[in-house]
């Protein structure tokens, strides 16, 4: 079974012997490929019937009849003894965010996270909260990059530094966030809006970090 390379990645940071749930699962890929690759006690969990029924067809379909497809607004329905790593992928760093605030007892388990927006939000609440960022990847896949998060733990507190361009940053990546901010910065100058003027001077401080990071050749 055929997986693109960001599941790919999600899926070499887990290990055999931990029983996963996958949430917001869709048509539930990456479990399946996990129960073919030996995996048991898999949890696949979405807040739709539909992507559910789609899930379980596409098991079906792959000979694979040992997941849970469970219905279930991010892990509501789950219970702490079930699993021992939980994998979040595709939804916002807000919405990724909402889910762990609700769920006190991940801070015992391995968390794969990986926001499709604002992964420096998600690296604050991180921080603040205490999660242990332990690693990074960043994967570039249809025409956009990706950036999945390792959190096993209690960290440290993470530096601006760290919020705002991640743990390993290729030098394409910030040339990326680089062009993001600048457009955002061009577009808060010709605001003239009061409540701008603070994400104003934010976004050109990250240009300001980004920069210098990018300068520094403090890049993989």
């Amino acid at each position: 079974m055929e997986l693109s390379m960001r599941m790919k990645a999600i899926a070499e940071w887990l290990e055999k012997d931990q029983r996963v749930a996958d949430i917001g699962t869709d048509h539930g890929l990456l479990p399946i490929y996990l129960a073919k690759e030996g995996f048991s006690g898999l949890i696949a969990a979405d807040l739709r019937p539909l992507p559910l029924e789609k899930g379980r067809l596409n098991a079906a379909k792959h000979g694979v009849d040992c997941i849970d497809f469970r219905l279930s607004d991010g892990l509501e329905n789950i219970s702490s003894d079930e699993v021992d790593a939980v994998v979040i992928a595709g939804l916002s760093g807000e919405t990724i965010i909402a889910i762990l605030e609700n769920a006190g007892w991940l801070r015992e388990k391995t968390l794969i996270l990986q926001p499709m927006s604002r992964a420096q939000v998600l690296r604050q609440y991180l921080s603040d909260a205490g999660y242990g960022l332990q690693e990074e990847k960043l994967i570039f896949e249809e025409n956009r990059f990706f950036v999945l998060h390792y959190v096993r733990g209690k960290g440290k507190k993470l530096s601006d530094r760290q919020i705002h361009i991640g743990l390993s940053p290729t030098a394409d990546y910030l040339k990326h966030l680089i062009s993001v901010n600048q457009r955002a910065l061009e577009g808060l100058s010709k605001s003239g809006k009061p409540c701008d003027a603070a994400r104003l001077e934010e976004t050109k401080y990250v240009l300001t970090l980004l920069r210098e990071e990018l300068e520094n050749g403090n890049c993989s």
